[in-house]
């Protein structure tokens, strides 16, 4: 991942200032087709369709790529943020 997102603005096909962002903008941007793709999690594919609805775009031309895959199977679980937590208790 790292070197594909280095790949990406070292050949400038990422927004001229990388650091900062207008996030309702770019959910806009994705639903009309002004920004190809993003790299977030599931949780924001509601986020994405809502917007593009609100935009008079097609809420089903927003898609969602599981990453990574493991020995060519796609691994990715499909659920909001707000449930993601580490356990007290693990060594990780």
């Amino acid at each position: 991942v790292d070197s594909l997102v280095y790949a990406i603005v070292n050949q400038k096909l990422s927004e001229d200032d990388p650091t900062t962002t207008n996030w309702d903008q770019s959910k806009v941007m994705l639903g009309t087709g002004k920004v190809g793709a993003m790299y977030l999690g599931s949780w924001s594919v509601s986020q994405m369709r809502d917007a593009a609805t609100k935009a008079g775009a097609n809420p089903e031309d927003i898609g969602y790529m599981p990453f990574p895959s493991t020995s060519g199977k796609l691994c990715s679980v499909l659920q909001p943020d707000y449930k993601y937590a580490i356990n007290k208790h693990s060594k990780n």
